[in-house]
């Protein structure tokens, strides 16, 4: 499929509609949008992914509700299973190649609890959960 100027024009009108409306009074909803396009030639077997030289950055969205922290990215085009993520102390990798796709992302993040991690990974969004390990407690591991 070869697109022309005039789509994505219309693409970036659509979205600056998105942005716009979603500002308006009654629409309580937080915006995020994050769009990757990728392109690979058909003969690579795969139209819409291409084989990544440098891996993706994608952004990281840290939500913090009392000590009740979520982390979320997306990760479009990859399996659970193709996932790998270290969270030691404050410092969180996220890793994830599949199919020619490479993703990379590392951010600075409150220190969790023990014991207190969970994960999940849908329809492309992987999302970190865990309580926050207290001030006075976290001063004991520097």
């Amino acid at each position: 499929m070869t697109f022309s100027n005039d789509t994505f024009q219309k693409i970036g009108e659509l979205l600056r509609t998105l942005i716009d409306e979603a500002g308006t009074e009654g629409t309580d909803m937080p915006v995020s949008v994050n769009i990757v396009m990728i392109n690979m030639p058909k003969e690579q077997g795969n139209a819409g992914c291409r084989i990544a030289d440098n891996p993706i950055e994608p952004e990281i969205e840290i939500q913090k509700v009392g000590d009740e922290v979520k982390i979320v990215t997306g990760l479009p085009g990859i399996s659970a299973d193709r996932i790998i993520f270290s969270l030691d102390g404050p410092h969180l990798s996220i890793r994830g190649e599949e199919n020619g796709l490479r993703y990379h992302a590392s951010a600075s993040v409150p220190v969790p609890e023990k014991d207190s991690v969970r994960i999940s990974f849908r329809n492309g969004v992987f999302e970190i959960s865990y309580r926050e390990l207290p001030p006075d407690r976290n001063e004991l591991l520097q």
